[in-house]
């Protein structure tokens, strides 16, 4: 049975980016040599969901598709897009009742509210950066109606701290 668990970085007032889409806060962190727990959650994934948005911001990373090695990566989009490098879905039910193993839902905010809205997370772990944007993207918007098991908290360096959850059963 599949495991979808969202993994996200978010600011300690809820926001995924700021309202352009960047992602800049995070900058001061990844220059600290902490990977604030992903190498071992990367080693856990089979593969990787991710909005076009999303990808279309990190693929052009030089060391994207090295530090992904080995998973599959699927991009959910309506619009016609074309990458060799990654397999495309549009339907979240359909993808989670079709691929075998742990995805690792990425982002973006659209298409975690549409995992949600069918009820399809199993986990969340909450990066939370110790930032306040005060207006961005929010990680929930609108979203109500879960109660969350608390699993684990880890704390690192620069006051970033893990928050990782499943559903209450």
């Amino acid at each position: 049975m599949n495991k979808v668990t969202l993994s996200i970085a978010t600011t300690i007032d809820g926001y995924i980016a700021r309202e352009n889409g960047s992602v800049d806060f995070l900058d001061e962190f990844n220059k600290m040599g902490t990977n604030f727990g992903m190498n071992d959650f990367i080693k856990s994934v089979d593969i990787i969901a991710m909005g076009r948005i999303t990808y279309n911001q990190y693929s052009s990373h030089p060391d994207f598709f090295k530090f992904y090695k080995g998973k599959q990566i699927y991009v959910f989009t309506r619009s016609k897009f074309e990458d060799s490098r990654i397999e495309l879905a549009r339907d979240p039910k359909q993808f989670v009742d079709q691929v075998d193993g742990h995805i690792w839902l990425l982002g973006g905010a659209s298409l975690i509210k549409s995992f949600y809205n069918l009820e399809l997370i199993d986990e969340y772990t909450l990066t939370i950066m110790p930032v306040i944007l005060g207006n961005g993207i929010p990680l929930f918007d609108h979203l109500y109606g879960t109660r969350l098991h608390l699993v684990a908290v880890e704390q690192f360096e620069g006051g970033v701290v893990n928050l990782h959850y499943s559903k209450s059963e």
